[in-house]
């Protein structure tokens, strides 16, 4: 899978659930989305709405929906960790590592594509 895929998957999912959950009634906000690297080969997409936010009830470690399913497959093959938090709104911390690319003889000898 190419990374690009992957992030881009994600922050569609979570912007949208932002815009449709964050902001009921018609009420304004923000929604905020960065990509840094951290150190060399680390990188964190951060995503934070100031929104009514995740309601105290609803438990962080087992939010599921089918959307944050697929959220959660693709920071796996991403090899990267999650993060849901509640802090003024809403906020998803998705932090990789670069993934390498694969050596080019595996190109010529496993048809693996780029």
């Amino acid at each position: 899978m190419h990374v690009e895929v992957g992030l881009g998957f994600i922050v569609t999912e979570i912007v949208s659930n932002s815009l449709k959950h964050a902001f009921p009634e018609g009420h304004t906000g923000e929604v905020i989305l960065s990509l840094r690297s951290i150190g060399e080969t680390e990188y964190e997409l951060f995503i934070r709405d100031n929104g009514v936010g995740l309601p105290p009830s609803v438990d962080l470690e087992h939010l599921n929906s089918f959307g944050l399913d697929l959220v959660k497959t693709f920071v796996r093959q991403l090899h990267g960790v999650l993060e849901i938090g509640r802090n003024n709104g809403t906020e998803v911390r998705v932090r990789f590592k670069e993934l390498r690319k694969r050596d080019w003889r595996e190109k010529i000898n496993g048809g693996v594509s780029f």
